[in-house]
């Protein structure tokens, strides 16, 4: 994720962190942050796996299964959101924050070293 993406994910978390503490969730505001989050989700993993595949990234397979977990985990949360399990969700909620966060500043970071690496190289 470029700088502008990052910063766009962060401020949707932080709202989403804000519903879920309210004990009144705003349902329909909820489910469309967690659609777009979705929604940006699967647009910029495509692209990133899309850059690991062409480079030949080694670290690929977890990292990709890092994606596949988010884009379920958020889908559940939907599902729980929509079928009035607000409680429930809020609950999951600060859990999938905390492993997003240490996703951005793991893998990602690891991912945006070895792309920096290769063009270095072929630079070079």
């Amino acid at each position: 994720m470029n700088g502008s993406e990052h910063e766009w994910l962060n401020q949707a978390c932080h709202e989403l962190s804000l519903a879920f503490a309210n004990p009144t969730l705003d349902k329909d505001a909820a489910l469309k942050m967690l659609s777009l989050m979705k929604a940006s989700m699967l647009l910029h993993y495509a692209e990133e796996e899309n850059i690991m595949k062409t480079t030949g990234y080694q670290n690929m397979g977890s990292h990709k299964r890092s994606h596949d977990y988010f884009i379920f985990e958020v889908s559940t949360l939907i599902e729980m959101v929509s079928s009035d399990a607000p409680a429930l969700s809020a609950s999951i909620w600060p859990d999938l924050k905390k492993k997003l966060d240490n996703h951005l500043k793991t893998h990602d970071e690891l991912l945006t070293g070895y792309i920096e690496g290769q063009f270095q190289r072929s630079a070079g």
